[in-house]
């Protein structure tokens, strides 16, 4: 079952999101907004300081998605839980969140179950495993 959330609602959700200073969850899976939408949500993390968990599984987007999710963990420093399962997230995709998360400690959980990540990606995630020392489930 697919919901109905496309570009335009979840970038005005996104915009709401920089001035939010309340919501600790925002489950967004199986939406129809694609790579714009979460685009926009990652800027929106730039700026929120209450988001804790942010699921977008089964969104239809992939790695231009992921490198801007990947940017954002560089700056938020609230979000402990992203679920990114079965989008169309690649290596690339993967090694832009690798390369965040050996600079990010609040992320505890990240799901990639039902990606395209294949012997490079999972490499780099090896290599965040040695260095960021709070992941708990990938």
């Amino acid at each position: 079952l697919w919901c109905g959330i496309s570009n335009e609602g979840i970038l005005k959700l996104a915009t709401a999101l920089q001035q939010n200073t309340t919501l600790q969850t925002l489950d967004m899976e199986r939406n129809s907004f694609g790579e714009e939408g979460v685009i926009a949500l990652a800027t929106a993390l730039h700026h929120n300081s209450t988001i804790q968990s942010l699921n977008l599984g089964s969104c239809k987007f992939s790695d231009n998605g992921a490198v801007a999710l990947a940017t954002a963990l560089q700056h938020n420093a609230t979000l402990q839980s992203l679920q990114l399962e079965n989008c169309g997230i690649s290596d690339e995709g993967a090694l832009a969140l690798a390369t965040a998360l050996q600079h990010n400690s609040t992320v505890l959980s990240l799901d990639l179950d039902s990606c395209k990540i294949f012997d490079k990606g999972a490499i780099a995630l090896a290599t965040t495993l040695e260095r960021n020392a709070t992941l708990l489930s990938l």
